[in-house]
């Protein structure tokens, strides 16, 4: 079994130079600005990361009029790519929430505050954001307290965040679950399978023993 790891005592969170440029210049601008997502995480946990995203409340359209050179990586929904001087792409995403989603595909709406661009994630442990500005740490869902507990757990309602976006949430958690050695509440689980039929055919209980890379196998079979 992987050996689990813990939150740093005194984590450093220290994203790339480049990084750090490209959210100064937003900022500088008027945009507030923060990293968020795997690498925060990671950083808190004391593991490498090197893609470092950002989260703006500046538009794609006020993205690609601060710099140079940007690429539409997803637009629609948001995302920029800023490529600093090296040409290493950093991804720039305006705060968001969703109109409406099927699980696949949703559509989005600007002007959202960073709480609410935060809960549309998928677990806590990736909902927690840094300021590179000022170091200062944003986890208006107890992302760290999950982190140290080793939990995987949904934001918000767990059923309906895994109807919203079953199929990432499902990969995204089972590589969490076999890379990182962490647990799914069991009140959690049993109100994905209350609530999701495929978990139900299955025949799940909340007291299931099976990892999810073994659900996710029996739902695709």
């Amino acid at each position: 079994m992987v050996e689990r790891a813990r939150p740093q005592q005194h984590p450093v969170l220290d994203p790339p130079k480049e990084v750090r440029e490209i959210a100064a210049t937003l900022e500088r601008a008027g945009f507030e600005t923060w990293c968020v997502g795997g690498a925060v995480r990671d950083a808190l946990l004391g593991l490498p990361h090197l893609d470092w995203d950002l989260a703006t409340a500046a538009t794609p359209t006020e993205v690609k009029r601060l710099f140079k050179r940007t690429i539409p990586v997803g637009e629609q929904f948001g995302t920029i790519g800023v490529l600093d001087r090296h040409g290493r792409m950093h991804e720039v995403t305006t705060f968001r929430h969703d109109v409406r989603t099927d699980g696949r595909h949703a559509v989005v709406e600007f002007g959202a505050s960073l709480d609410e661009d935060l809960a549309r994630r998928d677990f806590t442990i990736n909902a927690i954001a840094f300021s590179p500005n000022n170091g200062a740490l944003h986890d208006p869902f107890r992302g760290r307290d999950d982190l140290t507990h080793g939990v995987v757990r949904a934001v918000g309602v767990a059923g309906e965040r895994m109807v919203e976006d079953r199929p990432i949430a499902i990969r995204g958690r089972s590589q969490l679950l076999q890379e990182r050695d962490f647990q799914i509440p069991a009140i959690q689980l049993a109100g994905e399978i209350e609530q999701m039929s495929f978990y139900s055919q299955m025949g799940i209980t909340s007291g299931d023993s099976r990892s999810e890379t073994d659900v996710e196998h029996a739902a695709m079979n």
